[in-house]
C-alpha cells in the first residue's frame, strides 16, 4: 500500500475498499469484523461484496454489499466507505457525514444561478465584442443559445466557430490569458435576488439529496485493515433543508451552505477549461 499521504489517499482508499470487499468474500478476520458490526448496529446481514461499476464522478458510493433479506432473497445495497489511517475510538452519537461530503461535479445547465452568470460573462464580453476586439477574434459573434450551449455548457472543447478561435488564441500565448481581469469585472458585477438565492438552495437540495440517496448505508473504518481497526455502521441520511448559503466573492464565485446535522458544506462556480471559453461548471464538496 502507498504511503498515507494526501497525496497517495486515492490509491489507499482503493486499497482499503478492495480489503473491505475480499475480506466480506472470504469471511476473513478483518471481513468478519465488518459483517458482525453491521448485524450488531443496523441488524442486517451481509453475506457478499462487490466493487462498484461506473466513473467516480458518476458513481456516488465506494461499493456495495449483498444484504440477506429472508433465507431465499438478498439485495445489493450501495456503501459510502469513510476511512483514517489512526485507530481512534467511534464515538456513540458520531456521524460519518457531519465533517462535510463531496457532493457533486457538475454543468452550469443543472443551475438557473449559474445560467444568471453565464448571460452576464455572455453580454458584457462576447456581444460586446469586448474579448473579440481583445483577441483580434474574426469569427462572428454567435447568439446567446448557441454560445452556452456548444461553448459554455460543454466538458470538452468549444464547438462555435468563435469559441474554436479563441480556444486558439488561448494557446497561442505562452503567458495564456487567463482572463483574470475579466474574470473579475464579472464577479464584481453578479447581484442576485433573494429569490435566486431561494431557487439556488432549492436546487442544491434537490441534487445533493439524490447523491446522498445513493449512497444507502455508510461504513466508517479506523485503523489498520490488516490489523487491529474500528468500524460502525450507519443507514442512509439525507438533507432536510438548506437553512442558508453565503456567497464569496472572488475571482469565481464560491458558495457556503448551512444545514442542520452537519458542517457547512461549500459549492464552487468556475471554468472547468481553459477560464472563460468552455465548461462552466459547479462543483459541491
Amino acid at each position: 500500500m502507498a504511503e498515507r499521504t494526501k497525496a497517495n489517499a486515492g490509491a489507499n482508499e482503493d486499497a482499503d475498499i478492495s480489503k473491505i470487499v475480499d475480506g466480506i468474500n472470504a469471511r476473513n478476520e478483518c471481513g468478519q469484523k465488518i459483517i458482525e458490526t453491521a448485524q450488531r448496529m443496523l441488524n442486517i446481514m451481509i453475506v457478499g461484496a462487490r466493487r462498484r461499476t461506473g466513473s467516480s464522478r458518476g458513481t456516488h458510493h465506494d461499493f456495495e454489499v449483498l444484504v440477506q433479506i429472508t433465507p431465499k432473497m438478498s439485495v445489493w445495497k450501495k456503501i459510502e466507505h469513510k476511512g483514517g489511517k489512526t485507530m481512534t475510538p467511534i464515538k456513540e452519537g458520531e456521524k460519518p457525514w457531519a465533517a462535510g461530503i463531496q457532493f457533486y461535479n457538475g454543468g452550469c445547465e443543472k443551475f438557473a444561478f449559474t445560467k444568471i452568470y453565464a448571460k452576464l460573462w455572455y453580454d458584457k464580453l462576447i456581444a460586446s465584442e469586448v474579448l473579440k476586439n481583445k483577441f483580434n477574434i474574426k469569427a462572428s459573434i454567435p447568439t446567446f443559445e448557441e454560445w452556452f450551449t456548444l461553448d459554455c455548457k460543454t466538458q470538452g472543447e468549444p464547438k462555435t466557430e468563435f469559441g474554436k478561435e479563441m480556444k486558439a488564441v488561448y494557446r497561442s500565448h505562452e503567458k495564456r490569458p487567463v482572463l483574470e481581469e475579466e474574470r473579475r469585472q464579472i464577479v464584481d458585477a453578479f447581484s442576485v435576488t433573494e429569490e435566486d438565492t431561494r431557487g439556488l438552495m432549492t436546487e442544491v437540495l434537490a441534487i445533493a439529496n439524490g447523491v446522498l440517496n445513493e449512497k444507502e448505508l455508510w461504513l466508517t473504518v479506523r485503523g489498520n485493515l490488516d490489523g487491529d481497526f474500528n468500524c460502525a455502521w450507519y443507514p442512509n441520511f439525507t438533507l432536510s433543508k438548506i437553512n442558508s448559503v453565503i456567497l464569496q466573492k472572488g475571482l469565481d464565485i464560491r458558495f457556503e451552505f448551512h444545514c442542520e446535522g452537519m458542517d457547512p458544506f461549500h459549492g464552487h462556480l468556475r471554468w472547468g477549461s481553459s477560464q472563460g471559453i468552455s465548461n462552466l461548471r459547479m462543483d459541491l464538496k
